[in-house]
């Protein structure tokens, strides 16, 4: 342990001798201190050196702050500048050189004043500066929020317009393939009556009814793209229907067909009155002994077309039947292409007699429409 003291001792007593020594030279020569300095600190170094030698030697003092004036401006340290000017004015005070001292103080004023602005115009600076980065940081964020938000519109735009473009895709195809399983409907039904024995005993009525339902055959079959026609077609297509029926139910049914001219560009989807036609011929007329009438009247009511198919057939009670297919067919049809904007009703006695109520927006289309 003693070894390790004495080698410890040994080995710093060298650095103690250099630091006394070093002690003991900045005590007995001021400007060895001076000269270990640089910059800022030699500035300070020379001030202090200055001011201890203010009451002991003004000369000295003088020329220790011309060293520290010197230097400052060199360096631009203001502080230092007007710490060397003040006590120059202060020494030339002391020496009975007021005019000198005055000059000198005038010149520390100044250079203080200059450089309290100079502060303040780095102060404004920085806070124009910080205004400005701030600025531009929320006009950015406001940027950046204001381009994600546009991006998400226009994404869900994009989304709803391929959706809407879809759903109008689908609503086409089950338009087509509704009114292609209504053709076959409406035709095994009509091909049903030519079979009728009534129908064989007049060749002249047979032959007329075959040539009307040829034409009415052609008008239904020769537009399978059609998606509206208007209300002059559609009840072109029904009264050649009725006129059918009429001459294979040997006059037993009476038929009206009630519209103003007005309304006959109205849209309306195909086949839709003639499907309701048929079911009260088929359904009401057909069972009755003595036949009966069918009365087909349009009329507008606001922004709604209102068609109402009557007859005076056998009548059903609305809570025991089963739709068939072709008022199935309309409500579906309604539904894809009018979606809440139409309606169906049906209206029916037991004892004798349906009413068909449809409605449907009121629109029109060009009368070179199909």
């Amino acid at each position: 342990m003693k070894i390790m003291v004495t080698f410890i001792c040994i080995l710093f007593f060298p650095l103690w001798v250099f630091a006394g020594n070093e002690n003991r030279k900045s005590l007995q020569d001021p400007e060895f201190l001076v000269e270990k300095t640089s910059g800022r600190a030699r500035v300070r170094s020379l001030n202090k050196l200055a001011k201890d030698n203010f009451h002991i030697s003004p000369t000295q003092s003088l020329e220790y702050s011309k060293r520290a004036l010197f230097l400052s401006r060199d360096i631009n340290d203001y502080g230092g500048e007007v710490t060397a000017l003040s006590q120059m004015g202060e020494v030339y005070d002391k020496l009975g050189q007021s005019n000198r001292a005055m000059v000198y103080y005038y010149h520390a004023l100044r250079v203080y004043s200059k450089h309290e602005q100079r502060k303040e115009k780095e102060e404004r600076f920085r806070i124009l500066a910080a205004v400005v980065i701030l600025t531009l940081s929320v006009s950015v964020v406001i940027l950046l929020g204001f381009l994600y938000f546009r991006h998400r519109r226009i994404i869900v735009m994009e989304k709803k317009r391929i959706t809407g473009h879809e759903r109008q895709l689908q609503l086409e195809a089950n338009l087509r393939l509704f009114q292609a399983r209504i053709r076959p409907h409406f035709l095994f039904n009509s091909l049903d009556a030519l079979v009728d024995p009534d129908c064989g005993k007049d060749p002249e009525k047979l032959k007329d009814t075959v040539l009307k339902l040829s034409n009415l055959y052609r008008a239904i079959l020769d537009s399978p793209e059609i998606k509206v026609t208007t209300l002059q077609n559609e009840l072109a297509v029904v009264g050649d229907y009725l006129a059918i029926e009429k001459a294979l139910l040997n006059d037993r049914l009476d038929y009206e067909i009630i519209a103003d001219e007005s309304l006959y560009a109205c849209e309306m989807l195909p086949l839709t009155i003639l499907t309701l036609v048929e079911n009260a011929v088929k359904h009401g007329i057909h069972q009755k002994r003595d036949g009966g009438s069918v009365c087909i009247q349009v009329e507008r009511e606001g922004e709604s077309l209102r068609i109402t198919i009557s007859d005076t057939g056998t009548g059903f009670d609305p809570e025991k039947v089963n739709y068939g297919f072709g008022i199935y067919s309309i409500q579906e049809r309604f539904r894809l292409f009018y979606q809440d904007n139409a309606r169906l009703k049906l209206n029916s006695d037991r004892h004798g007699g349906t009413q068909a109520i449809m409605e449907v927006p009121y629109a029109t289309i060009p009368s070179s429409a199909p």
